[in-house]
């Protein structure tokens, strides 16, 4: 008989806020919005993803889905109601990750 353990908790690590990675993150997200004109600001998140794994591996993880900036500002999200996400953000994350995709091995 095999046997399932669930986590309920999780020991909190996050990746530096001065990473070379979250300055490809910020060059990347320039490109896709054809503008310098913005602030990508590092924060703590409650809950827990798999990034708990590769963290202690040496890998930076940073939990960053870009919404276009004139997306509805006060919705349920992708996880709420009908898993909404306006056509614009969709568009903007497509062109984020060519871009950092281009940016990363340039």
């Amino acid at each position: 008989m095999r046997s399932v353990e669930v986590d309920y908790t999780a020991i909190s690590n996050a990746s530096p806020p001065d990473s070379p990675l979250l300055d490809t993150i910020r060059a990347a997200l320039g490109h896709a919005l054809g503008t310098s004109e913005f602030r990508v600001i590092p924060s703590l998140t409650v809950g827990f993803t798999d990034s708990r794994f590769l963290r202690p591996l040496g890998t930076q993880v940073f939990g960053f889905a870009p919404h276009h900036p004139e997306a509805e500002r006060l919705r349920s999200g992708v996880h709420g109601n009908n898993e909404l996400m306006e056509i614009e953000s969709l568009l903007l994350r497509t062109r984020w990750a060519l871009a950092l995709a281009w940016e990363t091995l340039a």
